[in-house]
């Protein structure tokens, strides 16, 4: 799976009228390189995504999956000065119909689509080299006879992408000695009636959600350039209000890898595995 990033034409020309367009062009190909889309923020379960340019312009698209090949197409489709559009963001949010509209009119057709990856492909565009074997099997360690038993800890899309976005490397181990507590110092029916550690709001932390089969790892909060907490609240409203009971094939839906919970008590061990 490759991660491509078209630009629309519409958008093309309201970032050229002010004289923006080169900006995105290093959004979007920063994004190719690194192969992550952990600086833009996400409207899940839409596919709507957004980046703030500087502290003046906004830039909104949609996240395309090319069901045939797994690709991932960013196509940016929309880029306007803070207040000419006060509201735009509200309204994706809340008026569906209206979010439904934006997504239609960003997207490409199937073979438009499949045109734009190849081009991509063609400029050479390459994913990420897939793990080997034994790392491969590490990540997904806790469905291995070895582990079984262990408690779990399951991280989203949205975790991963942020621990391994070069704006968090200065916080990988401030957010491990975060997971250490969490795990050591806080009984499991305490994490289980709480979402957010430490509880405080003024301080950095971790948003997760403790469930019977594991420890869903939401998204750090209250770090710098760092995504914000209501937001994700929203955006995982699902999972705030499932059943503590969850079957694991369930929880697994909202995670996109997985490892025993005894490697949080290694700081060492666990930023290795987050890089």
């Amino acid at each position: 799976m490759t991660i491509f990033v078209d630009i629309s034409p519409s958008c093309e020309k309201e970032a050229r009228k002010c004289a923006q367009f080169e900006s995105i062009v290093s959004i979007a190909e920063n994004i190719e390189r690194q192969q992550s889309i952990a600086n833009l923020d996400k409207h899940l379960p839409s596919p709507i995504v957004k980046k703030v340019v500087g502290k003046t312009f906004r830039l909104y698209g949609v996240e395309i999956l090319h069901q045939e090949t797994g690709h991932r197409v960013i196509r940016f489709s929309k880029f306007f000065v803070k207040g000419r559009n006060e509201d735009f963001h509200k309204r994706l949010d809340e008026d569906e119909a209206f979010r439904d509209d934006f997504i239609e009119d960003a997207g490409l057709d199937n073979s438009a689509l499949a045109a734009f990856i190849q081009n991509r492909i063609d400029a050479g565009v390459k994913g990420l080299q897939p793990l080997d074997e034994q790392a491969a099997g590490y990540l997904d360690i806790a469905s291995t006879t070895l582990y079984q038993g262990e408690a779990s800890v399951y991280e989203t899309g949205d975790w991963v992408d942020l621990l391994k976005s070069q704006r968090f490397t200065e916080f990988r181990y401030p957010i491990a000695t975060i997971l250490q507590e969490l795990v050591i110092n806080a009984k499991k029916d305490d994490r289980t009636a709480a979402t957010r550690y430490p509880a405080d709001r003024n301080d950095r932390g971790v948003l997760y959600r403790q469930f019977q089969h594991g420890l869903l790892l939401i998204a750090p909060v209250g770090f710098p350039e760092g995504p914000r907490e209501d937001e994700l609240r929203g955006r995982y409203a699902e999972v705030f209000s499932a059943d503590q009971a969850l079957e694991e094939e369930e929880l697994r839906r909202f995670s996109l890898r997985t490892y025993p919970e005894f490697v949080l008590v290694e700081d060492t061990l666990w930023v290795g595995c987050s890089i």
